[in-house]
């Protein structure tokens, strides 16, 4: 039996960086990438996922799949349970929803890719290891690695057994006279740094858009409280992202270097 070899593509560093290494004969060859749509990527990502297609397409097929779109999934309640919004109870006691997107929106699909791939029937089982599933998890995030819950999938992290790091493959595309590819992840994901918001409001229509949806969620969460984007429970549009810089004034690195301390 071939084990197949199949990558899951977040599009992001980590994971394009394992894409374009097997493509560039630098890792092991692949046999497809499978890259799980949420329906609500930034338009960055789309870019980057179709420069990969026409890139390395005709020697690794990227497979795409859906499990719908999330955004109108929520909007239309019927799983404004699966983000882990940040909520805000009567009583002004701050928490946060359990997260199950992940699952329903990338873990799901990509294994029903990956029977596609092995020609299974609806209940039919895989052999033990029959598929490797890459991951793109480097040595900085290490912590994240897991066994696969099913016995047919063992779970691959090349970037580990070379000992990359994120960095590692940011300069690595440098010396590719690559560009960095975007952080992927939904334009409205929670888990959003104040600095990966500024960088949804570089864009207008994608900060537009997360603003309609974290004023849309606000009672959805019913008995769990209204709900919220930002960790600080307060609307994204009363929200200052201004840093130190944008109002003139130099940050402690800056000092620093012009002290010479």
């Amino acid at each position: 039996m071939k084990t197949l070899q199949v990558l899951s593509l977040g599009a992001g560093v980590q994971s394009s960086t394992i894409l374009l290494m097997s493509f560039y004969g630098l890792l092991p060859p692949l046999d497809s990438a499978v890259f799980a749509d949420t329906g609500w990527e930034t338009f960055a990502t789309y870019s980057w996922l179709k420069f990969l297609q026409e890139k390395v397409g005709d020697q690794i097929p990227i497979i795409v799949v859906s499990a719908g779109n999330i955004r109108s999934d929520i909007e239309d309640s019927k799983r404004w349970a699966s983000m882990p919004f940040n909520t805000l109870n009567l009583s002004g006691k701050p928490g946060k929803l359990r997260r199950q997107c992940t699952r329903e929106y990338k873990v799901t699909p990509i294994k029903k890719a990956l029977r596609n791939l092995l020609g299974l029937k609806r209940y039919e089982h895989a052999e033990i290891g029959a598929v490797d599933l890459w991951m793109g998890i480097s040595t900085d995030e290490s912590h994240r690695q897991r066994l696969s819950s099913e016995r047919w999938i063992s779970n691959y992290y090349p970037l580990i057994e070379k000992e990359m790091s994120r960095f590692d493959c940011l300069k690595w595309f440098a010396s590719i006279n690559l560009p960095a590819p975007p952080r992927s992840s939904c334009i409205g994901c929670p888990y959003h740094s104040n600095e990966e918001w500024r960088s949804i409001m570089s864009d207008p229509d994608a900060w537009s858009e997360a603003i309609t949806f974290d004023n849309k969620i606000r009672s959805l969460g019913s008995l769990a409280g209204n709900l919220y984007l930002h960790q600080s429970c307060i609307p994204l549009d009363e929200i200052d992202f201004s840093t130190l810089e944008d109002h003139g004034q130099l940050n402690f690195l800056d000092c620093e270097g012009i002290c010479g301390t």
